[in-house]
């Protein structure tokens, strides 16, 4: 069942555990302290970026080419950027910086 464990996100400010829910939407806010965390937008961006390479490269080995490359890379790249995602948020949790609105696209 180590499947499903769910990594321990510690607040960079005061060391309470961050409650897994507070990840999904808008800023991380900590239950003690109250200060409002985002995931790095850096390493946010290593992750789109790498998905969105890993799109293209399957979309040239399975043969497409031209626009047909371009169509089978963003229809490879959706489920790829998901399943990574979870990947990454659950067992590589990226750091935390403080929550900034215009840095994190929402």
């Amino acid at each position: 069942m180590g499947f499903f464990i769910k990594p321990s996100r510690p607040c960079p400010e005061c060391g309470t555990i961050l409650p897994w829910s507070a990840t999904v939407y808008g800023p991380m806010v900590c239950p003690k302290c109250g200060g409002e965390w985002q995931f790095s937008t850096q390493q946010m961006k290593h992750w789109f970026d790498s998905s969105l390479v890993c799109g293209v490269i399957a979309g040239y080995l399975l043969g497409y080419r031209g626009m047909n490359l371009v169509w089978a890379s963003i229809a490879v790249f959706l489920p790829v950027s998901a399943v990574s995602r979870w990947v990454t948020l659950r067992y590589f949790p990226p750091d935390l910086e403080p929550y900034n609105p215009h840095l994190s696209g929402r």
